[in-house]
């Protein structure tokens, strides 16, 4: 099911991290999840018999507005000599697309620093060349550092969740009951828009027992309304999750359950997003070789 429109433009927004051609022997899979909920939004892209990597990472490039490669150099592709590919890479989108690579670390520094000449001086790379080793835990914390050291988060502080039309919010306050529709959600906040406008909630007025459904799942939080803002056809209402010493952000169990949902929700998105973006590049393709 394709994504609508607006919603699209909201998947494309915040700095993505894609691990180009991976080896999950050595970063696996699972440490992405890990690494969303330090803030880095990060993503595998693999090649295909269907849709070539060379087009695929053409296709990231138009569609994202931040992104940042990390290509693993050891992984051999069909038509592309790493060296030269990502040279040519970096020197025509420098300044839109950061570009590290990953390999396997060498017995031989000499090896390695050729390696670091190659990929660092002449072909100017800014996110490094990082040796990887057969210690996944190793691998986590340097891949974590290197994140860290690239700004992976961007601007933002906290990763967004853009919600669907199966999630909600409802609560009661002065003896009504307000319901309406989430439309994002984070690790600190979330907005809505009501089903009618609830003006008779004051903005800084904490709201307790707010019940939240995401994903079929449902929450309880408690949250101050900090902010309402008038769109052409709706008003969105902001409000900021307290814990139980009522200080900002969400309790130590609460957050947990709330990050895995967030991370579900923002892949989900995401890669419903490439999937329509590598369907129609596949489909360019065969058209091209039918012509």
């Amino acid at each position: 099911m394709e994504i609508p429109e607006d919603k699209l433009q909201l998947v494309r927004e915040g700095l993505k991290t894609f691990f180009i051609a991976p080896d999950f022997t050595l970063l696996p899979e699972e440490y992405l999840e890990e690494y969303f909920a330090l803030g880095y939004e990060c993503y595998a892209i693999d090649d295909d018999p269907y849709c070539s990597l060379k087009a695929k990472i053409a296709g990231l490039i138009a569609t994202f507005n931040e992104i940042i490669l990390f290509f693993f150099i050891d992984r051999k592709i069909q038509g592309i000599y790493w060296p030269q590919y990502i040279k040519e890479l970096n020197a025509k989108y420098k300044g839109k697309v950061r570009i590290g690579v990953l390999y396997t670390k060498r017995t031989s520094s000499q090896n390695c620093r050729e390696l670091e000449y190659q990929y660092l001086w002449d072909a100017q790379l800014v996110c490094g060349c990082i040796p990887l080793e057969y210690q996944k835990t190793h691998n986590f914390l340097l891949i974590r550092k290197v994140l860290y050291a690239n700004q992976a988060n961007g601007r933002r502080k906290n990763i967004r969740a853009i919600c669907d039309s199966g999630c909600s919010v409802r609560f009661a306050y002065n003896n009504e009951t307000f319901t309406g529709d989430l439309r994002d959600v984070s690790i600190t906040h979330f907005s809505c828009v009501f089903d009618r406008e609830p003006f008779e909630i004051p903005i800084y007025e904490k709201i307790e027992q707010i019940n939240l459904v995401i994903k079929g799942q449902h929450l309880t939080v408690d949250a101050v309304h900090m902010l309402r803002r008038k769109l052409e056809s709706d008003t969105i209402s902001v409000f900021v999750f307290r814990n139980i010493y009522d200080r900002k952000g969400l309790n130590t169990d609460m957050q947990k359950k709330m990050q895995s949902i967030l991370y579900s929700i923002t892949t989900e998105n995401t890669k419903k997003l490439l999937d329509q973006l590598f369907l129609t590049i596949r489909m360019r393709l065969k058209n091209k070789d039918n012509t």
